[in-house]
């Protein structure tokens, strides 16, 4: 797990997570300047993230998300907010698009939790649809992205949100990342 400490965020050192690779995985970091989860029933944004970065491997047409950084996250109302990933996530690919140049993808077993300092717990967990530009390499997290699976992501766990989010809340995740190397 992966914590936001002080404004700073804590990364397993690329060292440390290329241990973890199989010989035959590749190393893929993805990186976004404007990641957003908005809650869909209020519309609130209940982290936007200058920064989210995401280490991973690619094996077999996938690849293994296992560390995460968030800086300097904060909501709609200008607080401060901790988020925190629980577990391995994957990115997949799920077919093609009109545009022989985009993909569509998609995050699955996400699972993240949520600290505003009011006293404000979440976790969210499910998958988010999006894109992948092979042009420029960028991937598109977006909730009007082809979403085959169906796939959503649901608020659990939610204590002191003061109705702003509730258990069973649906979540849109939206940001651009540059990948690299390319998938």
């Amino acid at each position: 797990m992966i914590a936001l400490v002080c404004g700073a965020a804590l990364m397993a050192p690329a060292a440390q997570a290329g241990a973890r690779s199989p010989a035959s995985s590749t190393p893929v970091y993805f990186g976004s300047s404007n990641m957003q989860l908005r809650v869909v029933r209020t519309g609130v944004t209940f982290a936007f993230c200058p920064s989210h970065e995401m280490q991973g491997e690619k094996l077999n047409g996938s690849t293994s998300i296992f560390a995460h950084s968030f800086i300097d996250c904060t909501t709609s109302f200008n607080l401060p907010v901790t988020l925190s990933a629980n577990g391995d996530w994957t990115q997949n690919s799920t077919g093609p698009t009109s545009d022989p140049d985009i993909d569509a993808v998609s995050i699955t077993g996400v699972s993240l939790t949520g600290v505003v300092p009011f006293g404000c717990t979440f976790t969210v967990t499910g998958g988010a649809p999006g894109t992948y530009n092979r042009l420029t390499s960028v991937m598109s997290l977006d909730p009007s992205s082809p979403n085959p699976g169906a796939m959503s992501l649901v608020a659990s766990s939610v204590s002191g949100c003061m109705g702003l989010v509730q258990t069973g809340d649906t979540f849109e995740w939206s940001g651009d990342y540059a990948v690299d190397p390319p998938l």
